[in-house]
């Protein structure tokens, strides 16, 4: 290989698109290949540690100087299934690029069946044998601005969530040797996302944000009839119970449940989702200000505060590789986050701490401590709920 296709490849990885067209003025081999056969194309519009717009920056200059798009490597890949942002496939078809039905469908499963993407395919005359998925779903309802979501989204969406749920049955009761394998993981993660999205519209608005249409009747309709179950908690805990309000109450040797924001869902024994409630509670017990304003892990969204979960940060492929985390009320026993049992061995919170944000997502008592990483702490605790 010339020296100075070498360099191309390499600034390809670094993702300077000048640098990569002064590299292509000189003389560079816009199809010039990796050791595994793919083109310097290919590796531009893979190219994860990049940002969208440098990837699709770094696409356009190649095929200006000539970068082939149809070129398909040994294993059958090409430029185009490889691509990770809608503009980069937008720029392969505008350079002529001509797709069967199998590849376009090949391209739908790579995005999800962003909506977006369906709608650039479908102006093209590119038909698709895409199908409804719980992803899919999820970027329906993100992508829907008029004012009958559940008529025209959550109705149509139900049969696939319940499919979805009856595939998973198994894990509704805990049993300590049921696998929790990646896929399921994932496919919980999923629809817990349809669940923080709806979730949107009620909770406190801050500027510039325009909640999902949804009232809390069909709310609860909607995942009713999917297959999960409603609890409303007679007292609070924080297995069964997120904090969005605190009313400082020094009386109280408990914290003291005031109302809710929406329920708490089941999916038999498996907790779902939390109810949003609000306490009353002495400072001994809880801080307002931290209660309230401090970070909720396990959280992908949320207006009226931060929020971290693992996807935040990942593209639109790899942040749906993110697992759910399972909690379980099993026989009086709250079990938490069961399926994962590596504890972070230079922690520097307390056992004390990391049990508090263990069970109650959020630092409630303890000033927040930054940069922490509670994904893989568990426990288990004796709990007998009022029905």
């Amino acid at each position: 290989m010339r020296l100075i296709d070498g360099e191309l490849l390499n600034l390809v990885e670094e993702g300077d698109p000048q640098k990569v067209a002064d590299l292509l003025r000189q003389g560079a081999d816009p199809d010039c290949r990796y050791t595994n056969g793919y083109t310097v194309l290919m590796g531009a519009v893979s190219a994860w540690k990049q940002s969208p717009e440098k990837r699709y920056r770094i696409a356009k200059t190649l095929l200006e100087y000539g970068a082939n798009p149809f070129y398909i490597s040994s294993d059958g890949h090409q430029a185009l299934t490889h691509a990770f942002d809608i503009d980069v496939v937008e720029c392969l078809l505008d350079a002529g690029l001509v797709i069967d039905t199998n590849i376009a469908t090949k391209i739908m499963y790579n995005f999800h069946g962003n909506m977006q993407i369906k709608s650039l395919l479908k102006k093209r005359g590119i038909k698709t044998k895409w199908f409804d998925s719980v992803i899919q779903i999820y970027y329906r309802i993100q992508e829907y601005d008029r004012c009958s979501l559940y008529d025209e989204v959550l109705k149509e969406a139900i049969p696939v969530i319940q499919n979805s749920l009856c595939q998973m049955e198994r894990y509704k009761k805990y049993d300590p040797d049921l696998p929790f394998c990646s896929d399921i993981r994932w496919d919980f993660y999923a629809l817990s996302r349809i669940n923080e999205l709806l979730l949107l519209d009620f909770q406190n608005k801050t500027d510039g944000n325009d909640p999902i249409q949804v009232t809390l009747d069909e709310y609860i309709d909607f995942w009713v009839k999917a297959g999960l179950n409603v609890y409303e908690p007679k007292e609070f805990h924080p297995f069964y119970c997120e904090i969005y309000k605190v009313k400082e109450c020094m009386e109280l040797p408990n914290p003291k449940l005031m109302d809710s924001r929406w329920p708490c869902l089941m999916f038999g024994d498996l907790l779902f989702s939390r109810a949003s409630v609000s306490v009353s509670a002495s400072t001994d017990c809880i801080h307002k200000k931290t209660a309230e304003e401090s970070t909720l892990y396990w959280s992908h969204q949320r207006w009226d505060r931060k929020y971290e979960d693992l996807s935040l940060g990942w593209g639109s492929n790899s942040q749906w590789r993110t697992s759910f985390r399972f909690d379980y009320w099993s026989n009086e026993d709250l079990l938490y986050n069961v399926d994962h049992g590596d504890k972070c061995e230079n922690d520097e919170l307390s056992t004390e701490q990391q049990l508090e944000l263990l069970k109650y997502r959020c630092f409630v008592k303890t000033v927040e401590m930054p940069d922490c990483f509670p994904y893989n702490y568990y426990s288990t605790e004796k709990y007998k709920r009022r029905n």
